[in-house]
């Protein structure tokens, strides 16, 4: 993920919550050494309590985690008023039907590139997916 001089303006917090250590971590490490402040959440109710606590500036959420679904999680902040931006990544293919249910617009389905995964954060922090 390569940044621009106008990456500069914009807020620089995240959090990822991915139930898959290896993946979330390497994320996590990646999207660190591009200049953002991670937190990560290996399940559903981390997640949700990670947010209430930290209210990142975007939240890069699986769908499918122990406790509580990623859509769960997103539907439970926004009944909070918590209205954190989110890109939702899965493997699964209903991906898009599921995002579209929650009115999550921001997605990337697994594998995806780490030039995408930049992309799609800066995107979601300015509203723009």
């Amino acid at each position: 993920m390569s940044r621009t001089s106008s990456d500069t303006d914009f807020p620089r917090r995240v959090l990822v919550a991915d139930d898959d250590d290896e993946f979330r971590c390497a994320v996590a490490d990646l999207i660190e050494l591009d200049g953002w402040c991670v937190c990560q959440a290996s399940d559903g109710r981390q997640a949700l309590d990670c947010a209430r606590e930290l209210r990142p500036d975007v939240l890069l959420i699986d769908h499918r985690m122990p406790g509580l679904t990623g859509v769960e999680v997103v539907r439970k902040l926004r009944a909070e008023r918590i209205l954190v931006p989110v890109v939702m990544v899965s493997a699964a293919h209903d991906l898009d039907d599921l995002a579209d249910a929650a009115g999550i617009p921001c997605r990337l389905l697994k594998p995806f590139s780490f030039d995408e995964l930049g992309g799609v954060l800066r995107r979601a922090v300015r509203g723009r997916c």
